[in-house]
């Protein structure tokens, strides 16, 4: 557009009429070449950030798998999977303390009232971390004492716990 200007002014006193719409073809082209090389860029720029969105994402997944797979070492007994469609990488904060609480203390089994009063948390939410406990495969549902449910660790939960105090010891 600038250069447009710049050959009207020029028009007549140094510059002819076939040269000055020769040049200014070539600048229309150049202006058109340029909006396809910027609109080019802006789609590749996009592209771009998407992948990068999606690497993080699958960097993520690897750290996590990385410190799952670095807590099996301890597992003596084939682990148990984990719930339909539950990855244990999407485990709750209350439910990360709860493994950590049962591994600090050596629990072999607790209720939830005793988990709560360890934690010094509300029962409902601690009864939340250990649904998500048992569907996950991380602890064991028992009903041993009459009208009372007691649970207990399972090796990969205990596997789990581990893995998770060393990765915030690190």
């Amino acid at each position: 557009m600038k250069l447009l200007k710049l050959l009207r002014k020029l028009k007549g006193s140094r510059l002819d009429e076939a040269h000055y719409e020769l040049l200014c073809q070539a600048a229309e082209l150049q202006d058109e070449k340029l909006a396809l090389i910027q609109s080019a860029n802006k789609v590749l720029q996009e592209n771009n950030d998407l992948i990068k969105d999606k690497v993080r994402r699958l960097e993520d997944e690897i750290r996590q798998m990385r410190l799952y797979l670095g807590g099996q070492q301890f597992v003596t007994a084939a682990p148990t999977s984990a719930g339909p469609g539950k990855h244990i990488q999407e485990i709750s904060d209350m439910t990360v303390a709860v493994l950590q609480e049962c591994l600090k203390r050596d629990l072999v089994e607790f209720n939830c009232a005793e988990m709560a009063g360890c934690l010094s948390c509300e029962k409902s939410k601690v009864k939340t971390a250990l649904k998500e406990l048992v569907e996950s495969g991380l602890i064991h549902q028992d009903s041993t004492r009459p009208g009372e449910v007691i649970y207990r660790l399972t090796a990969t939960g205990k596997s789990y716990a581990k893995t998770i105090s060393a990765g915030n010891s690190a």
